[in-house]
């Protein structure tokens, strides 16, 4: 299908795909994951290697035993795939979840996977390979303070990993069961600020502002400085959904709930959604191809 999108010839030269395969924990890789593993190698295209880790039910209890287990797993899937193909890109990453010892229900927002996510980002900067974890992951039934403290204890710690591709990041709730659209824009609103709390702090003459500290005076304010006048449109980011300001300000608004206020945003989001554009004949042979494909696999249902 790619091939058809982008034409063989530079499918063959360049990564437009990247496909996961998980390892079995523990210590097993199954034959459909070796089988992909083995043929996005050999198209060259691109790997996300990751152990699934339940910790405390498919790894040992211990942040240690589960960090060695779930490193040797992706490390045995990255050295496969080189031996198939040298060169192929590959990303180091792991699912990770701690597990109740009272009900076996995997956990989220947990001290222990907050350690875990930042030990593996030392040891993907150790191997000198792009690191996926997981972030903005939460047990919680529904949108709540609960699913934002979760999501924060996940997200945080693949940020201060330096993690290069974080899956997944919004919308999640119960354990990856459910999909919530208001949850999606509450996620993404906080994202907008942890992007950039992840930035390089601006260090040169305009930011240090050096002549705005000289103009104002001792206990003076710096609202009417023509520095402040100059960068106040972008100096901070402001989230989209809570009301600021009083709490007059807020009841005269309605008082309006996070979460009412987040699917509303999701609503005119997908009211307001255009169909990307793809060539008709692209478009034709793709359903063409899919229509055959489906006809020839066994156990499709259409």
């Amino acid at each position: 299908m790619c091939e058809i999108v982008f034409g063989e010839k530079f499918v063959r030269e360049h990564v437009v795909l990247l496909g996961l395969v998980t390892v079995a924990s523990p210590r097993l890789w199954d034959a459909s994951m070796l089988e992909t593993l083995e043929y996005y190698a050999r198209m060259g295209q691109a790997l996300l290697i990751v152990p699934f880790i339940m910790q405390g039910a498919n790894t040992p209890v211990t942040i240690a035993g589960a960090l060695a287990q779930a490193n040797a797993e992706a490390l045995a899937g990255m050295a496969y795939s080189q031996l198939v193909r040298p060169g192929t890109p590959v990303i180091y990453g792991c699912s990770l979840a701690t597990v109740s010892m009272k009900s076996g229900a995997p956990l989220y927002g947990t001290s222990e996977i907050a350690r875990l996510t930042l030990a593996m980002g030392q040891l993907a900067r150790r191997y000198k390979v792009p690191y996926r974890i997981g972030g903005g992951r939460n047990g919680a039934m529904e949108s709540d303070m609960n699913a934002g403290t979760q999501n924060a204890m996940t997200m945080m710690p693949a940020i201060m990993a330096h993690a290069n591709y974080i899956l997944h990041s919004v919308g999640w709730l119960e354990s990856s069961m459910s999909v919530s659209f208001a949850q999606f824009i509450l996620d993404l609103d906080q994202l907008a600020l942890l992007q950039e709390f992840a930035r390089n702090i601006d260090i040169d003459e305009e930011s240090l502002a050096v002549e705005a500290i000289s103009e104002v005076r001792p206990g003076g304010d710096y609202f009417s400085n023509a520095h402040t006048v100059k960068h106040y449109r972008t100096a901070f980011v402001e989230p989209m959904l809570p009301v600021w300001g009083s709490y007059e300000a807020y009841v005269e608004a309605g008082s309006p709930k996070m979460v009412d206020s987040a699917l509303q945003w999701a609503r005119r989001a997908l009211d307001a959604y255009e169909q990307p554009e793809l060539e008709i004949s692209v478009k034709d042979q793709l359903d063409d191809f899919v229509t055959r494909r489906m006809a020839e696999l066994p156990n499709i249902e259409t």
